[in-house]
């Protein structure tokens, strides 16, 4: 876990070097990002807030928050050898920056620690389930009637295939159909799943081509959610549905929005990546999952909005009680950062921003992404988080970057097989 922290750091230092600012201070305040202040009352917060510029966590809080950041755990509850790899990363931050954390506790911050901090979900009459579960079959008879076909993996994730379609003025038809990629989708937590996808989806997948979208229960609403499949079961079904359906050498174009990328990052590491030939990540929560800004602006920043009793926007998805128990309790962040450098080094990569997202850092994403100047980049302008799956005018700008990556593919693919006849 000490390579992932230097791992980081070496990110933190690369933006500090591109944006010409000093490193100490920026990894200063990196850390301090990772705390929240406990409150009782709303007159304690605003005292507290006075207090946030001369904060920095002691040596007992930052055990906390390295505790359950590489090792998923309570300090009591480590083991030698992670007391000993955590010894390491205090002695690795002390010799390359010369920062030493004070000895004591710091009682009036807390670090965010997903998965070991108290559920906080909010009440939802059985109505609103019962709504969006309808809303969820209806999507599901709409699939149906347009020719795709609800299949189950032995994992238990649900999905819905269509195979190829063929169009009446396809003259060449298999020649055609042989450059489009198959196109899955994973989508992100969203109030009846696959449902408000819909029109986005029959968009980008009008061509023919073969589609699979798969849904996850325990993000979508669903009162028959809560037992949701783990990382290495979700990339077992995925790959087994393009196995069983269209032949274990298929290649593949991903499409995923929101927490939906997590899902790619698993399937980029595992051992059929390379037959990722397309990523779109589309709102990506996955890159810079290491930063603060995702957990706060999505789990955490909501409820220092409600102890000032202040409004929170109708749809707010974050505290329903499945969502909360999936993201909380079946959710590790180390194993779902996308880093770019771990991306397939024969995909093509399209990568989506709204410019005025309240979820991800877009800012910060865009200046990441600038590091690779092979990966392809859209930035909405006057769009928050998920506007672009009501938005025709996004999906067209995804579609021609699309196609046009998809070409190149194809092109690139042509070559080499030319190569491997010559060789022969």
């Amino acid at each position: 876990r000490r390579k992932l922290l230097i791992r980081i750091l070496q990110r933190l230092e690369a933006t500090c070097r591109a944006n010409d600012k000093p490193v100490l201070p920026t990894i200063r305040a990196y850390v301090k990002e990772w705390f929240h202040p406990q409150v009782g009352n709303s007159k304690k917060l605003n005292d507290i807030i006075k207090l946030k510029d001369e904060f920095f966590p002691k040596k007992n809080d930052m055990d906390q928050l390295f505790s359950w950041a590489f090792f998923g755990k309570h300090v009591d509850d480590l083991e030698p050898w992670m007391r000993k790899d955590m010894k390491r990363m205090y002695e690795t931050i002390e010799s390359h920056y010369g920062l030493v954390f004070e000895e004591g506790t710091t009682p009036e911050f807390k670090p965010m620690r997903l998965s070991l901090d108290p559920l906080q979900p909010a009440y939802r009459p059985f109505v609103i389930y019962g709504f969006f579960s309808l809303i969820k079959v209806m999507a599901g008879l709409l699939l149906r009637a347009v020719g795709f076909y609800s299949c189950k993996s032995a994992s238990g994730l649900v999905y819905f295939y269509r195979p190829a379609r063929k169009f009446n003025n396809d003259s060449n038809h298999n020649s055609i159909q042989d450059r489009k990629l198959p196109l899955i989708f994973l989508h992100g937590i969203a109030p009846g799943g696959l449902a408000f996808y819909l029109p986005m989806l029959f968009f980008l997948g009008g061509d023919g081509r073969p589609l699979f979208f798969f849904e996850n229960p325990d993000i979508s609403f669903f009162i028959f959610g809560g037992n949701p499949p783990n990382e290495r079961q979700t990339v077992h079904a995925v790959w087994d549905a393009v196995d069983s359906h269209l032949g274990e050498e298929q290649e593949v174009s991903l499409v995923g929005h929101s927490f939906g990328s997590c899902a790619i990052t698993w399937l980029v590491h595992s051992p059929s990546s390379s037959r990722i030939r397309q990523i779109v990540l589309v709102d990506p929560v996955s890159i810079l999952l290491s930063e603060p800004d995702v957990m706060q602006n999505f789990l955490y920043q909501r409820k220092a909005l409600q102890r000032r009793k202040m409004p929170i926007k109708i749809g707010v998805v974050s505290n329903e009680i499945f969502t909360e128990h999936y993201l909380r309790r079946h959710f590790a962040w180390y194993n779902s950062e996308l880093w770019l450098e771990d991306l397939p080094p024969n995909s093509k990569v399209l990568v989506c921003l709204s410019e005025e997202d309240t979820v991800v850092p877009a800012q910060k994403v865009q200046q990441e992404v600038k590091r690779k100047p092979e990966v392809d980049v859209l930035i909405w302008e006057n769009a928050g988080h998920a506007h672009c799956v009501t938005r025709p005018k996004t999906w067209r700008q995804m579609q021609i970057v699309m196609k046009r990556q998809e070409q190149m593919i194809f092109h690139e693919s042509s070559f080499l097989a030319c190569e491997n006849k010559k060789r022969i």
